[in-house]
């Protein structure tokens, strides 16, 4: 009896699959090692991606609502995509220097107020020290002997040095290194993202030709609908990302001028800015923060920490949800649910993909549930139809 052609495909194509799993299990070192390497030489390619993507949003503001006149014009269309990818990137540039020019002075200012209060706050500090070690009978003598004592253990700090300081000096190399290695991938990153939005209908033109040549139809359709799914999903999270920074930017500023806080403007930009960070970011934010309050008055600066715990729980469980949630067509508790299950499962970088990701989820079961009723009333339908 002979097989048919379609069974002896499936018998090849499960049998190929079984080799490649066996001498993947068989190398998996060598295959994470392979994978390491790749990913370091797509480094910018994943970059500019990731940045194209950010500044396709703004491209299609601009395409969609400020230079779509152009397209009654014969040969105005052709002018909408570089003019919107100029402008995208002019916004994107312009935000940055209007955050370092809020930043830049009051940073300034900062610096100075700490340089002007540290003797201020060292004497606090010394004053606070010697009180603890008068509870413990530690007396200024004691101390004198502790640090004479130490005159060996800063020698052989000093032997240890001198005989790593090429160690040190290779460390350092390394670091600029990277640094440098840094610098020029996020150059590459703002030139493949340029490419990529210019060129943007040729590239998705090509690969749906090359997924349609390579898919059935059935499966092109629904990887078709995920992706589009997927895009506006993602599209939506940032922008509600970037909205939900800026209001707990604002009620930072607020709350600081309410309370009197030191700093308030630089404080409330690093908060705002870190807040793009999901869950970590505004604690850190906040934190660096904390540390430049702390100089000024350390009273305040716990205060600070109060308030800061309270703004964050009210972003956290009621702007949060209903801003990104808006955006994304989530309602509020399954975005406050996603979070939480993102951020366990994978920490930050799982709650930066969880309510997109939930959001398609979402909508898919949604269809599913409809096209489920649907044909259940049909059926209904159909039998009360026979019976009569």
């Amino acid at each position: 009896m002979k097989l048919s052609n379609d069974l002896t495909k499936k018998i090849l194509f499960i049998s190929f699959c079984i080799i490649v799993m066996i001498t993947v299990a068989l190398n998996i070192g060598n295959v994470f090692r392979l994978l390491s390497a790749a990913l370091t030489i797509l480094t910018p390619v994943i970059g500019g991606f990731c940045a194209a993507f950010i500044l396709n949003i703004v491209m299609k503001f601009f395409e969609e609502r400020v230079f779509f006149f152009l397209k009654k014009r014969k040969k105005g269309a052709k002018f909408i995509r570089p003019l919107s990818l100029v402008s995208a990137f002019i916004v994107f540039l312009g935000a940055i220097t209007v955050i370092l020019l809020v930043i830049i002075p009051q940073v300034s200012q900062t610096a100075q107020s700490i340089v002007q209060g540290f003797p201020a706050f060292t004497d606090r500090v010394l004053d606070f020290t010697e009180n603890i070690l008068e509870r413990f009978d530690i007396t200024r003598e004691r101390i004198s002997e502790i640090l004479l004592g130490g005159e060996e253990l800063i020698t052989k700090i000093g032997n240890f040095v001198k005989d790593n300081m090429n160690g040190f000096l290779q460390s350092a190399k390394t670091i600029g290194g990277s640094v440098v290695s840094v610098v020029i991938n996020v150059v590459l990153s703002i030139f493949i993202a340029f490419y990529f939005l210019l060129q943007k209908d040729l590239i998705i033109n090509q690969c749906q030709r090359l997924a349609g040549a390579v898919l059935s139809q059935k499966v092109y359709n629904k990887t078709a609908r995920i992706l589009n799914l997927s895009n506006r999903a993602f599209a939506n999270f940032i922008s509600g990302q970037f909205i939900d920074a800026i209001i707990l930017g604002v009620l930072c500023f607020i709350g600081m001028l309410i309370f009197r806080f030191p700093y308030p403007e630089v404080v409330a930009v690093l908060v705002g800015v870190s807040a793009l960070i999901p869950i970590l970011g505004a604690w850190l934010g906040g934190g660096i923060s904390a540390v430049l309050i702390l100089i000024n008055n350390p009273i305040k600066a716990l205060w600070f920490l109060v308030f800061l715990v309270v703004l964050q729980q009210l972003e956290s469980n009621l702007i949060y949800p209903r801003v990104v949630g808006k955006q994304v067509g989530l309602p509020g508790v399954w975005v406050l649910l996603a979070v939480v299950i993102g951020t366990g499962v994978y920490g930050a970088f799982g709650a930066l993909l969880a309510v997109p990701v939930a959001s398609v989820a979402y909508t898919l079961l949604s269809d599913f549930v409809a096209y489920r009723n649907e044909r259940k009333a049909k059926k209904q339908n159909d039998g009360s139809l026979d019976r009569a």
